[in-house]
């Protein structure tokens, strides 16, 4: 009888060790959860971005305009309204410059960025229109 124990202890210990180690798919899945960062977002901070998203998309759409006014004074054979043409553009990708700093912009002085560019910009407008007078 004791034969009989080695050799079953034999052979449950050679089945154990020809077991094939390649895992299916199914047998051992490692879960991941999302990296969470140290401050998630509010409430809050999602809206202001969505109100500074909107605030750029809106001020992009008048730059475009304002681009294309821009161009059609650069086409003119008037040497004085291609100057013209001229400095209204630097003023422009002033401006422009200036709104690339949007995402940079903190709640806290999101007022006065406000303010400057829409005063900026909007006496970039009253200078096209008068030049294409």
């Amino acid at each position: 009888m004791s034969k009989l124990w080695i050799v079953l202890a034999a052979i449950l210990a050679s089945g154990s060790a020809c077991r094939d180690t390649e895992r299916s798919p199914t047998e051992s899945v490692e879960v991941r959860k999302p990296v969470e960062s140290s401050s998630p977002r509010t409430d809050s901070e999602h809206e202001f971005a969505n109100v500074r998203s909107s605030y750029e998309t809106a001020m992009r759409e008048r730059l475009n305009k304002i681009d294309a006014d821009i161009a059609g004074l650069a086409t003119s054979a008037d040497r004085a309204t291609q100057e013209t043409a001229a400095k209204l553009r630097a003023q422009r990708d002033a401006l422009a410059k200036k709104l690339d700093t949007i995402g940079y912009q903190a709640k806290t002085g999101w007022d006065e960025f406000q303010a400057g560019v829409t005063r900026d910009l909007d006496q970039l407008e009253d200078d096209v229109d008068a030049a294409t007078r």
